[in-house]
C-alpha cells in the first residue's frame, strides 16, 4: 500500500523524531501489512501515493477514509474489532469485511454458509481467538479457525439487534440487545439493567477486572460476577439524572460522562473531574482512553472530541469540517499501534493515525508562495526559501524574513545549505549566490558578478560546497570556484539537484540534460 501526501504551499511538515535526533520520517501502516517511507533531502514537496482515499492533517493524526470502491461492502459501519492475528474485521449492513492493511476480503451469505445474516452490528473476539458476531435481527454467528457456525441463543427474549458483546471476569460471553437487556451465552440468564428518562441512550464498557458497566436509557448499571446492580455514585437516584456515555479507563476505572460533565469513577469514588464536558448535553455513541492516555468521545451528531486528561492541552472537536467526512460515528476503537479507527453511519471506515509531523508557517502564512529550500542549521535554526517571499529563519519560536532587499532585489530564494564550517548560503532565481554575514546577506566572494540561477546547493564533504546554476556545476570553497559545464561534449547546463555518494562521487540531474556523475574530477 502506498499513501499519497502533498505538502508545500501552505506549510512545512516536520519529524519530531528528525529534531530530537532520530533518522528520517517513518510512517507505519498497522495490522499485518507495514509500509516505510522516507523524506529523502530538503524537498519542498513530499508526495506519497495510494488507492485509498482521502487524507488530511487533523490535529495531531492523518486521517484515511476507505469506502465501497475500495472493496468495503458498504459505507455504514456499526462494528470494528482487531483480532489478536492483526486483522481488522468490519462489521456493515452488507456484510462482513476483513481487512489486512492492503485488501478487504467480504464474508457475505452469498459466499460464507454459516453467516446466515449478513447485517451485521456487533463483533468481539474472546480470550479463545472466537470471533463473535452479533447481527440486526438478534442472530449470533461465531468465527474460528476461518469457519462461520450460527449460534443458538438459549436467552427467552424477543430477537432484537445485538447492540454490543463482551465477557466477564471469568470468560463468559454476554450479549446487549437493542431493548437494553443482557444475556449470558452459556446458560441464556437474562438481566435487565435499570431504565432512565433518556430513551434510546444505550452503552457498554467492559472494566479491565471484567466487571461490565451498561448506561441504558441514561441510567448506570454494572455487572460484577453474574449479577447486576445500579450505581448512582453521588447524586440521588431522580430522573434528572443523565448518564450521556461510558468508556473504561486504564486504570481499572471508569469515565462517566453525565449532566455535561465528565469524570472518572474507581473504587466507589471519584478519582478525576474534568469539569464541564465539550460536548456540552449531546449523547455519546461510544467513549473510550487509548494507550496514550486520550479520551475519544465518539457522538451521533457532531464526530468526536479528544480530552487530554493530566494536561493543559485544550479539547479537540473534529467533524465532517475538519477533513472527518462524517459527523455520526457508531464504532470507535484502537488498534495495537495506537491507531484509531472510525465507523461512520456512510463515509465509510476512517482511520487517524498518530503522527510524528508538525505543521509550521510563520504569521504571513509565505505570503501564498510556495516553499523551495529548507536547510536546518547548526545553531537550532531553519532555513526555508520559498518563490517570491524571501528567505524565513525560525529560530526559538521566533520567525524572521529576508526580503528582496537582502538579495540584490531578488526575492526568489531557490536554495539554501549550511558548510560544514557552519556558513550559511543561499542561492536564487537569477541573482547568483549570497553568502550569510550576521544578519545580513552579501554575495558569496568573487562571484559578485555571477547572476545565474542557483536552483541547487550541497554542502561538500571535503568542507566545500556543490551549487548547481544554469551554467553547469560549481564547487566553491574558500573564495576558489571549480566549474564543470561540459562533459564527453555534452553540455552540463541548468544543474537541478545535487546528491554526494560516500564514495566521493557527485551526482547531479539536469533540467533537459539528463543525469551526470563526477567522480575523480
Amino acid at each position: 500500500m502506498s499513501l499519497k501526501r502533498t505538502i508545500g504551499r501552505n506549510g512545512l511538515w516536520l519529524d519530531s523524531r528528525v529534531r530530537s535526533g532520530q533518522a528520517g520520517f517513518v510512517h507505519q501502516i498497522p495490522l499485518v501489512i507495514r509500509v516505510a517511507a522516507r523524506v529523502v533531502g530538503c524537498c519542498w514537496w513530499l508526495t506519497f501515493s495510494t488507492q485509498a482515499a482521502q487524507e488530511t492533517n487533523v490535529a495531531n493524526y492523518f486521517t484515511r477514509v476507505w469506502q465501497v470502491e475500495n472493496g468495503l461492502p458498504q459505507n455504514k459501519i456499526p462494528a470494528v474489532v482487531q483480532t489478536r492475528d492483526g486483522y481488522l474485521w468490519v462489521g456493515t449492513y452488507s456484510g462482513l469485511a476483513r481487512f489486512d492493511g492492503v485488501r478487504f476480503t467480504v464474508f457475505d451469505k452469498k459466499n460464507t454458509p454459516g453467516l446466515h445474516s449478513q447485517r451485521v452490528t456487533a463483533l468481539f473476539e474472546s480470550t479463545d481467538g472466537t470471533l463473535w458476531i452479533g447481527h440486526e435481527n438478534g442472530e449470533v454467528t461465531t468465527c474460528k479457525d476461518e469457519k462461520f457456525q450460527p449460534l443458538k441463543i438459549l436467552a427467552p427474549w424477543d430477537s432484537r439487534k445485538i447492540s454490543a458483546i463482551t465477557a466477564d471476569e471469568s470468560g463468559d460471553v454476554w450479549l446487549l440487545n437493542a431493548s437494553g437487556l443482557l444475556a449470558r451465552v452459556r446458560d441464556g440468564l437474562v438481566l435487565s439493567p435499570q431504565t432512565g428518562t433518556a430513551t434510546k441512550l444505550l452503552s457498554l464498557a467492559r472494566a479491565t477486572n471484567g466487571a461490565i458497566w451498561v448506561e441504558r436509557d441514561g441510567r448506570l448499571s454494572v455487572l460484577e460476577h453474574g449479577q447486576l446492580r445500579v450505581v448512582h455514585p453521588d447524586w440521588p437516584l431522580t430522573n434528572s439524572t443523565y448518564v450521556q456515555g461510558i468508556g473504561a479507563s486504564r486504570d481499572g476505572g471508569l469515565w462517566v460522562a453525565n449532566n455535561g460533565r465528565i469524570r472518572k469513577w474507581k473504587d466507589n469514588q471519584w478519582t478525576q473531574d474534568l469539569g464541564a464536558a465539550p460536548w456540552e448535553l449531546a449523547p455519546l455513541s461510544r467513549l473510550i482512553e487509548t494507550s496514550d492516555g486520550i479520551l475519544v468521545a465518539a457522538t451521533a451528531n457532531t464526530g468526536i472530541f479528544l480530552l487530554f486528561p493530566g494536561t493543559d492541552a485544550p479539547a479537540r472537536h473534529v467533524n465532517r469540517f475538519d477533513g472527518l467526512e462524517a459527523n455520526w460515528i457508531p464504532a470507535l476503537m484502537e488498534d495495537r499501534e495506537g491507531n484509531l479507527w472510525l465507523g461512520s453511519a456512510g463515509a465509510g471506515l476512517i482511520e487517524m493515525r498518530t503522527s510524528h509531523i508538525q505543521t509550521i508557517s510563520p504569521p504571513d502564512h509565505w505570503r501564498g508562495r510556495p516553499l523551495l529550500g529548507v536547510c536546518a542549521g547548526r545553531d537550532g535554526a531553519m532555513w526555508i526559501g520559498t518563490e517570491g517571499a524571501g528567505l524565513y529563519r525560525l529560530q526559538n519560536g521566533e520567525w524572521t524574513n529576508f526580503s528582496y532587499t537582502n538579495f540584490f532585489n531578488n526575492s526568489f530564494v531557490w536554495s539554501v545549505a549550511e558548510n560544514t564550517a557552519g556558513e550559511l548560503f543561499v542561492g536564487t532565481w537569477g541573482a547568483g549566490m549570497f553568502m550569510r554575514e550576521g544578519d545580513h546577506f552579501k554575495f558569496a566572494p568573487i562571484l559578485e558578478r555571477m547572476w545565474t540561477p542557483v536552483p541547487a546547493l550541497l554542502a561538500a564533504r571535503d568542507g566545500g560546497l556543490w551549487a548547481g546554476t544554469e551554467a553547469g556545476l560549481l564547487h566553491y570553497q574558500n573564495g576558489t570556484t571549480n566549474w564543470f559545464t561540459e562533459a564527453d561534449g555534452k553540455s552540463l547546463r541548468d544543474v537541478r539537484c545535487i546528491a554526494e555518494a560516500t564514495n566521493g562521487a557527485v551526482w547531479f540531474g539536469m533540467a533537459g540534460n539528463g543525469l551526470a556523475c563526477l567522480e575523480n574530477n
